[in-house]
């Protein structure tokens, strides 16, 4: 990629990584480093002028999958309900299409991240 200046490093980080959780020490806390290595990532990308690397961190909201359900979990709100991971998958390709550097998934759960940052 270096060689190229080209290319896109993605990341799957959640909306944990913006606020703890009761019980989600482990879980939390390796989102949030995601997030900070991504950063870091970009900076050393920009500090190298290789402006062609694109660096996005993808940070979903709870989507319906196998171990969402085997947990247990559900919505703790009708107005946020879990996603589906077709809907899920389809937001998270928009948005390196779009090359963003962070998609909230689904976009509106980034409120949470600016009332909580």
């Amino acid at each position: 990629m270096e060689q190229r200046n080209e290319g896109q490093i993605v990341a799957i980080s959640s909306i944990a990584g913006f606020c703890g959780e009761t019980n989600g020490i482990a879980y939390c806390s390796t989102k949030f480093a995601i997030r900070g290595v991504m950063q870091c990532l970009q900076m050393e990308m920009k500090d190298k002028g290789l402006n062609g690397i694109r660096c996005t961190t993808v940070c979903p909201y709870f989507t319906r999958t196998p171990m969402i359900l085997n947990l247990g979990m559900r919505p703790t709100s009708i107005w946020l309900p879990f996603m589906s991971v077709d809907r899920c998958a389809c937001q998270i390709v928009d948005a390196i299409l779009r090359e963003k550097s962070i998609a909230f998934v689904p976009h509106y759960i980034s409120i949470i991240a600016q009332l909580k940052g």
